[in-house]
């Protein structure tokens, strides 16, 4: 079994409120739960207006799949998100 495991860090430009930042993370959140049947959470950075930390998972029984699934939700999220993606940080974990 292998555990994929992101961190994704996007800088928010627009966001001028905790309220609009977390609507947009929410936003982006529930795509990736839905696309991709991955476990999604806003993981810090959390009371900062223009910064969004969001954390994903996936599990899979082969590796292959696991890190294709993880490269396809940092294109998602560098495609679709309403931030930018600064930082991508992507681990295997082997169980």
């Amino acid at each position: 079994m292998v555990i994929a495991f992101g961190v994704f860090h996007l800088k928010l430009h627009e966001a001028h409120s905790l309220k609009e930042k977390r609507s947009v993370t929410q936003s982006l959140i529930h795509r990736i739960r839905n696309k991709f049947n991955a476990s999604c959470s806003e993981v810090g950075l959390n009371d900062v207006i223009g910064d969004i930390e969001i954390g994903v998972c996936v599990v899979n029984s082969s590796k292959v799949v696991a890190e294709k699934q993880a490269a396809q939700i940092g294109e998602f999220i560098y495609n679709h998100a309403q931030a930018e993606l600064i930082e991508e940080r992507v681990e295997l974990i082997y169980v």
